[in-house]
């Protein structure tokens, strides 16, 4: 179990115990104070840890050992969610500003970058994205893992990452007044990534087909 703090450290502790394992010491800013830490994600293998932190930088280590492989900088902002691919090849970041980056591991090479109001291919037709907040692959190792879904203002969305294209709209939400959009926060690819779980800003939760 990993948890992370304002005070930039990061904890590695075992679960059955209490024990703490190890403790990542704290980056710090040009002033010499902590950066906060926002996020962390570990490896469904359990190698990799990554950090998010509030000035927009994300750490990757190896957990058992807590060294650090790399540092990722691509977001102006504080880092809200990371999360792995299924094999541990990919790592994806969300951050303040509404944009997602996915990352090569263990290289850090970026190969996907999108930023809020950025045009996508959907089909012929060009659409227009609002923030993102949220990202998913799916949880089937199995799967297809160049597909990943995004979630925001406006929609989830279903991408293919080799061709760097939106494959389509999921959902978007309207509230009772015309152009009244829910914020989806959270969104999960199930199973074999037919089918997506997500949840509003008013606090449902939903689900849908995500082919």
């Amino acid at each position: 179990m990993v948890s992370v703090s304002s005070d930039g450290m990061a904890k590695v502790w075992n679960f059955e115990s209490g024990a703490l394992l190890r403790t990542l010491p704290p980056r710090l800013n040009a002033d010499l104070v902590p950066v906060p830490t926002t996020c962390c994600a570990v490896s469904p293998t359990g190698v990799w840890l990554a950090t998010g932190a509030n000035d927009g930088l994300v750490d990757l280590y190896y957990l058992d050992s807590g060294e650090k492989v790399a540092s990722m900088e691509k977001h102006p902002g504080q880092v809200k969610e990371l999360r792995f691919s299924p094999n541990d090849d990919l790592l994806a970041s969300c951050s303040a500003e509404g944009a997602v980056v996915i990352w090569k591991v263990p290289d850090a090479s970026v190969v996907f970058d999108h930023k809020p109001g950025k045009s996508a291919s959907l089909g012929s037709t060009p659409a227009s994205m609002g923030k993102v907040h949220t990202v998913s692959f799916p949880l089937n190792a199995q799967s297809q893992a160049q597909e990943f879904l995004t979630a925001g203002d406006r929609a989830i969305c279903l991408w293919d990452l080799a061709s760097q294209s939106q494959l389509s709209a999921v959902v978007n939400v309207e509230l009772s007044a015309p152009g009244a959009l829910f914020n989806v926060i959270s969104v999960r690819i199930l199973g074999d990534g037919s089918l997506a779980a997500y949840t509003y800003t008013d606090g449902e939760a939903s689900g849908g087909d995500a082919a």
